[in-house]
């Protein structure tokens, strides 16, 4: 009776490619599990919030439901039906195709709403409508690489050909996402030198929230950036599927941080202008905390034209 033996393929080291994208799934899950219970919260917590806002925080909720489902439908034709065939890797998987639809709309929509607050705080359009194209720029950017991947047969083509296209989306996304967080910074900085103690506490907490979120999407940004372009392999898709997550849990937790201020009943009134004589007529800027009712404004009124004219942050 002789003795067989089964030759098996060789299989190369797949933790660049498979290995990365479990990676990337493990993570977004966990942070999908994060912004799920962020959303059970803003709904408890403010019920009193305009419709518009409960519309985008449901949106984002189940276009992060649809990018969790079609990333592990991915990992899972991957590395189950396609097992021990690693030149299937190489094949864009229609499911993970799809998340780039739920990423490119979660990121529109998250960088529209941070936007917004810069014309809320200082009061001007320029830089947010600035803000709003490259955002739409982006948007069109991640579109056009979903209709390439959708007609392309390997993934190594797109280092090749179409190489421009993800390199001209990711930079204009860490560009919005630099020039939000800066111009946020600015304007709250500008307040806090003209305010009082207890409006200085709020500003330093305000400020803190922005760096913080600033560097988790503009971080995450940077460093797909980076392996793309340095890197042959797919180490990058890792920070591509954690990227849709952040985004949607920055916006979240800016929102369920009103709730930190709860509990305390005075209301800070703010006036920004650099100088104390500056006649009525002239336009000025004041910020309000209205700790009761957790409402953070910003006003930007003409005295004699119209006093009452107020704009929240959460419009």
């Amino acid at each position: 009776m002789s003795n067989t033996t089964l030759s098996l393929p060789k299989i190369p080291p797949l933790d660049d490619t498979v290995g990365a994208m479990q990676i990337g799934a493990a993570c977004a899950t966990f942070l999908f599990g994060i912004g799920t219970l962020q959303t059970y919260n803003y709904y408890k917590l403010f019920p009193k919030d305009s419709a518009l806002i409960k519309w985008v925080v449901c949106v984002l909720w189940f276009f992060e439901f649809g990018h969790t489902i079609s990333t592990w439908h991915a990992v899972y034709t991957v590395t189950v039906t396609f097992y021990g065939q690693p030149q299937e890797i190489d094949v864009p998987q229609h499911s993970l195709v799809v998340t780039i639809l739920f990423s490119a709309t979660i990121y529109t929509i998250v960088q529209v709403f941070f936007a917004n607050r810069i014309r809320v705080i200082s009061g001007k359009w320029p830089l947010t409508v600035v803000c709003w194209i490259i955002s739409v720029l982006r948007a069109v950017c991640t579109f056009a690489m979903f209709g390439i991947l959708m007609h392309i047969a390997h993934l190594s083509q797109v280092a090749t050909n179409y190489k421009w296209v993800m390199i001209t989306g990711l930079s204009l996304g860490v560009g919005v996402d630099v020039i939000i967080a800066t111009a946020m910074c600015y304007c709250l900085w500008r307040i806090r030198d003209s305010g009082v103690s207890a409006t200085k506490r709020i500003v330093d907490t305000l400020l803190v929230w922005t760096i913080e979120t600033g560097l988790a999407t503009g971080g995450a940004s940077v460093a797909l950036l980076a392996l793309f372009l340095v890197r042959d392999d797919l180490t990058w898709i890792a920070f591509y599927l954690v990227l849709a997550k952040l985004f949607s849990n920055s916006l979240l937790a800016s929102l369920n941080g009103r709730q930190h201020f709860r509990g305390d009943k005075e209301i800070v009134n703010l006036n920004t202008a650099r100088s104390p004589t500056v006649p009525v007529t002239a336009p000025t800027r004041s910020i309000a905390f209205e700790m009761s009712t957790v409402t953070h404004s910003v006003t930007d009124f003409t005295m004699a034209k119209d006093p009452e004219r107020l704009r929240t942050l959460e419009d």
